[in-house]
C-alpha cells in the first residue's frame, strides 16, 4: 500500500491541488521538494522507503525517473536552487548522502558552488 504525496494544502481547509503516487511511505515521513531550475525539467522530488529517489513530472504527476543507489529508506531530499542538482540522504543501513545531476555539470563546479554557499 502506497501513501500519497500531496502538494500545498492550506491550514484553513483548502483542498489538495495535485497528488503524486508511486513512492513507498509506510513507516516514516519521507520528505519532498521542488526542482524547477530548468523550465524543461520541473519535478517534485521525493524520498522513498524502497531506497530510491522519485522524480515526478510536476504537471503530469507521473514518475519521470527513479534514482537507485541507497541501501535503506531515503527520507531526506533537497534540490539546489540554481544548479540541476539533487541531494538525497539514506537511513541507518545506508548512512550516505548522494548527489544527483540531470546534466553534465563538472564535479569541480558542483563542489565550488556548494563550498561557496556554506
Amino acid at each position: 500500500a502506497f501513501n500519497y504525496l500531496n502538494t500545498r494544502v492550506t491550514p484553513t481547509g483548502g483542498k489538495c491541488s495535485k497528488t503524486y503516487a508511486g513512492h513507498e511511505n509506510r513507516r516514516f515521513c519521507a520528505f519532498a521538494t521542488f526542482s524547477s531550475v530548468n523550465p524543461l525539467r520541473q519535478y517534485v522530488v521525493s524520498g522513498s522507503e524502497d531506497g530510491k529517489v522519485y522524480l515526478y513530472d510536476l504537471q503530469r504527476r507521473l514518475v519521470k525517473q527513479t534514482l537507485a543507489g541507497h541501501d535503506d529508506a531515503v527520507l531526506a531530499v533537497d534540490a539546489h536552487d540554481s544548479l540541476e542538482l539533487i541531494a538525497s540522504g539514506g537511513m541507518t543501513k545506508d548512512k550516505t548522502v548522494r548527489f544527483w545531476t540531470t546534466t553534465n555539470i563538472p564535479e569541480d563546479e558542483i563542489v565550488s558552488q556548494v563550498e561557496t554557499e556554506k
